[in-house]
């Protein structure tokens, strides 16, 4: 995953930590259920007349969680303690699974 930009000194160290602190449990979970858990980005292809095969990453703030097939969280809430406590970000909680699994399919 690509972190998001971190502020420098103790402060910068608390966040990244927290950041390492979700990854980490993504993974415990992807080791016990690999069919349950995946991350995924957006690329943009390398131009038609390159005849490299380069991917560049396409920086999205939005998120989008999807949780049992039940439960979708969509926003721009970074998982970390900044975005949860004291920035101005937004995610919205949705319940409805037939909504869920749409968005899934």
């Amino acid at each position: 995953p690509v972190k998001t930009d971190l502020p420098t000194g103790l402060l910068g160290d608390f966040f990244d930590w927290s950041q390492d602190h979700v990854v980490h449990h993504l993974h415990k979970i992807y080791s016990v259920a690999p069919d349950r858990v995946g991350i995924f980005g957006l690329i943009s292809p390398s131009s038609k007349s390159s005849k490299s095969k380069q991917v560049t990453p396409i920086y999205v703030h939005s998120k989008l969680t999807l949780i049992d097939d039940r439960i979708m969280v969509n926003g721009s809430t970074n998982m970390d303690n900044m975005s949860f406590f004291y920035c101005s970000e937004v995610s919205a909680v949705i319940y409805k699974p037939s909504l869920v699994k749409e968005t899934r399919c």
